[in-house]
């Protein structure tokens, strides 16, 4: 019942929900108006992750403060229209693109929330919504870092590792099996299915923890890691298809008899195959 739950009801939602309702609060106490502008200001900066949440609070300060400058500077020289709200996104945008910030959106609304402000008294409009932005936001970050989720990278690392051993281990039994299908009168080939779904769960994990490696570590050893374990798994599959077939084949009616020695060419090729499972087994 819990896991149902959990799949409706997951970290990042529940902590945007803890958010608006502790930024309304404040509001109330404090007098903040508009409320709903501190509220939509902590759905925008919720992040999903530790290491997001770590990396982009100086981000999310940054672009916010850019924001508020910029929109009460072009608020208080050229006024606010339409047109003026347009340019400001614009120039928003192409700021943040040029310096490498990724968070483009916060500071767009942010611009917007401001620029939107009653022209009579533009400036205490301005700084009242600015305010109540930057309430939204200081909520947002103090709820990423206390209340944020595990850190993916050690569940993906634990994960991957596991299930680099159980595929490599079913591998090399369907090898086995192979190797000695002339023993069986009937064989049903091994379910892969739980492996499958770990590789669905490992891979998914991999997506939530690629954002926790910086650029000098390298990815693409994950990435090769998850790859031969699908290899595994696949290969694994077509050997124990191939070991029921042979074994379906040899109790037909009509199948030849078997051979008092198998031939030296088939010697070679079965010793092949088990010094290269004998190796993977080592390793």
């Amino acid at each position: 019942m819990f896991e149902k739950l959990k799949k409706w009801f997951g970290p990042r939602i529940l902590k945007t929900g803890l958010g608006v309702t502790i930024v309304l609060i404040l509001c109330e106490a404090f007098g903040v108006e508009p409320a709903s502008f501190a509220a939509i200001t902590v759905v925008i900066n919720m992040q999903p992750s530790v290491s997001k949440a770590l990396n982009n609070a100086w981000e999310q300060i940054s672009i916010n403060l850019v924001a508020i400058l910029l929109a009460i500077g072009l608020g208080l020289t050229v006024g606010s229209n339409p047109y003026i709200i347009g340019l400001a996104v614009i120039l928003m945008i192409a700021l943040v693109n040029r310096i490498g910030w990724r968070g483009v959106g916060i500071g767009v609304v942010s611009i917007i929330f401001i620029l939107d402000a009653p022209s009579e008294q533009f400036l205490e409009h301005a700084l009242a919504r600015s305010i109540s932005i930057l309430l939204g936001l200081a909520v947002a970050l103090g709820i990423n870092q206390i209340l944020a989720p595990p850190r993916y990278r050690k569940m993906f690392e634990k994960s991957v590792s596991e299930l680099l051993f159980d595929s490599s281990k079913f591998f090399l039994e369907s090898i086995d099996h192979y190797c000695s299908s002339h023993l069986y009168n009937k064989y049903e080939k091994v379910k892969k299915d739980e492996l499958e779904k770990r590789l669905a769960l490992t891979r998914n994990l991999y997506d939530k923890a690629r954002e926790e490696y910086n650029a000098s570590e390298k990815m693409q050893l994950m990435e090769l890691l998850l790859e031969v374990c699908r290899g595994f798994i696949e290969r694994g599959e077509n050997i124990e298809e191939m070991t029921r077939q042979r074994v379906k084949r040899r109790q037909k009616p009509d199948a030849p008899p078997e051979p008092g020695e198998i031939s030296d060419e088939f010697k070679e090729l079965q010793e092949d195959i088990l010094l290269g499972r004998n190796i993977l087994a080592n390793m």
